[in-house]
Formats: C-alpha cells, structure tokens, sequence
C-alpha cells in the first residue's frame, strides 16, 4: 500500500494516498491496523471490517465465526485477531482461517509474516501463518503486567513495562545501547536495523 490511515477522536476514519475508503465514512472506529497489502479496523460495537488490495488479487473474507473482538492485526498477506472471549484467529495464508491453540492469551500481534501471543503470565509464544505456536527464542523476558511487545517480522523485537523500560532482542541491534536509549519513549519503530523512539 502506497498511504496513510487515522483514526481521530470521534472515531472517524481518515485515509491519504492509496488508502483512502470513502464507504468506511459512515462507521466509527475504535482501532485499524494498516498492512502491506490491506486494512483491518474495530468498529465501535466490537466488529471487524477489511478492505484494501491484497497481493495474490483474491478478495479478502473475514473468518465467518469470527465474533466481537478486541484487537487486529495486518500483515503482508496474512492477519490476526484477537476475539473479546480470548479466541485467537489467523487467515490470509492459507486461505483458510485457523484458531491458534493457545490459551489464557493476554493479546496478540501480527508482525509482517509471522505473529506472536502474550499469555497471561506474560509469556510470549511465535505463531506462523498456520496457526502453529513455539517458543519464540529471541525474546528471553516475559512481557510484564500493563507492558507489551513489539516486533517487525524480521527477528527484531522490543518489550516494555508500564513505566516504559525498554527492552530489546534479536537481530543485529545493540541491545544494551537500544535498551539505554530508548528509556522512556512512549514509542518505538523498527527500520531494519535502526530502531525510532518518540518521548514526551
């Protein structure tokens, strides 16, 4: 996708460039989560609507027992989404959407081809395209209570706590002088090997 997409305070969607969606005006939002190839958003009563070009040409269908939900995320072909009773949904790739067997699941995040889940208990799991979980090896922490988890798909990932301690694995980054660095930020952006922060 060539663009830009926001959700201002009332709930409203906004596009720039190729993402604009004229149809979506009349819906409220309470989130969206912009792919490589597609749009995912959270209504205001809990419901998921897509739209967008995906790169194989094919219409993209949401999972038809697909319920309320609290979270989405887009990724190059393939999403998730995090249903309100816990449920944790992939589809895209293969066409046909998967629930991911894991339980006590705290959020779960898309990553450009590949996903992870947060338990409970603040353990992070790798999910592939297939709904299949495992361990994921390059995060060594468990995501603390009010914190979370950020990745690019490529082996780079960052942690944080509620008091925005960052926390870096994976890649080729320096992991003490991102950590050092990013302290706190309120975000941070992967860029291939380069990591962005924002603080207040």
């Amino acid at each position: 996708y060539s663009g830009a997409a926001a959700i201002d305070s009332a709930g409203r969607f906004h596009g720039w460039g190729g993402i604009q969606a004229d149809f979506k005006k009349q819906l409220r939002f309470k989130s969206i989560s912009f792919g490589a190839f597609h749009v995912l958003g959270i209504t205001d009563e809990d419901k998921v609507v897509v739209w967008g070009n995906p790169k194989a040409g094919k219409e993209i269908v949401l999972p038809s027992d697909l319920g309320a939900c609290k979270s989405v995320s887009a990724g190059d072909s393939s999403s998730m989404a995090l249903q309100s009773d816990g449920v944790v949904w992939v589809w895209g790739k293969p066409d046909a959407p998967v629930k991911v067997q894991a339980a006590d699941v705290r959020s779960a995040h898309w990553f450009f081809r590949r996903g992870v889940i947060v338990q409970n208990d603040g353990t992070v799991l790798l999910v592939d395209d297939l709904g299949r979980t495992g361990p994921l090896r390059e995060v060594t922490e468990k995501v603390t209570e009010g914190g979370g988890i950020i990745g690019d798909g490529f082996g780079h990932y960052a942690i944080w706590s509620k008091d925005r301690e960052w926390k870096f694995f994976g890649g080729k980054l320096n992991a003490e002088h991102c950590n050092a660095q990013a302290k706190g930020c309120t975000q941070v952006a992967f860029a291939g090997d380069y990591v962005f922060g924002i603080k207040p």
